[in-house]
Parts: C-alpha cells; sequence; structure tokens
C-alpha cells in the first residue's frame, strides 16, 4: 500500500488548514503502521487514515509520543537552539504541544478498538 500524502491548503478561516487526502490500491491486509511526527517530507500523517487500513490484529507504532518543536536540540525556537524559521510557521501553542500525544490521547486511548501492547507507543487493534 503506497498512500498519498495530504495536500495541504489555507482555509477561507484564519489559522485552520485544510487536509485533503487521496489513497488508491485500497488494501485490508496492513499488519502494522507507524506514526511519527512527521514523515522525512514533513507531511503531516492522520490516524484516522491509519485506523482504516489497519486489519484487525495489526499493529500501530506512535513515535515522539513526547517530542513537540519547542523542546526538539535542532527544531526549538528557544535558546540554546534558537532555530526562529520554526517560529515564523507555527504558534507558540502548536511549538509546545506534543501532537503525537493529542492524538494517541484523544484518538486511541479512547477507543475500545486498540489495546495498548507498550505504554504510549504500540497498540493492537482488536475489533
Amino acid at each position: 500500500m503506497t498512500p498519498a500524502y495530504p495536500v495541504l491548503n489555507s482555509s477561507y478561516i484564519n489559522g485552520v488548514v485544510v487536509a485533503k487526502m487521496k489513497l488508491f490500491n485500497r488494501r485490508q491486509d496492513v499488519d502494522y503502521y507507524q506514526i511519527d511526527v512527521f514523515t522525512e517530507d514533513w507531511n503531516p500523517v492522520s490516524f484516522a487514515t491509519t485506523d482504516k487500513l489497519l486489519k484487525v490484529g495489526g499493529y500501530i507504532e506512535f513515535d515522539d509520543y513526547e517530542w513537540t518543536i519547542g523542546t526538539s536540540p535542532t527544531c526549538s525556537p528557544y535558546p540554546p537552539t534558537n532555530n526562529k524559521q520554526y517560529e515564523e510557521h507555527f504558534t507558540k501553542e502548536q511549538i509546545d504541544t506534543s501532537h503525537v500525544k493529542l492524538i494517541v490521547d484523544n484518538l486511541v486511548k479512547t477507543n475500545n478498538c486498540y489495546l495498548e501492547i507498550k505504554k504510549n507507543r504500540i497498540y493492537q487493534k482488536i475489533k
């Protein structure tokens, strides 16, 4: 399965981005899927898409549960890193929030279709 990456477009609402994604070669036999903060191309990855692709009995792994732009040794706009390029594109709240933690805590841990295998990292789809 080769998913298409989402296309991000600005919304008519200031500060909101709309993500549109097309899937092709739709299959029900995905056993394992890993979600990191971003792909190597810095495209956000969608849990909702993964949930639809992952078969019952399959596993999903979330990397960087606690990672934030603000605590990153290479991306942080704060001292000592002082990488200001991210400060230009993200709000302070976005910089200081763990986005993977938001997904895991609000979409996975509250979903009775997943069993936690390794705390905050690996989940098995059971329904």
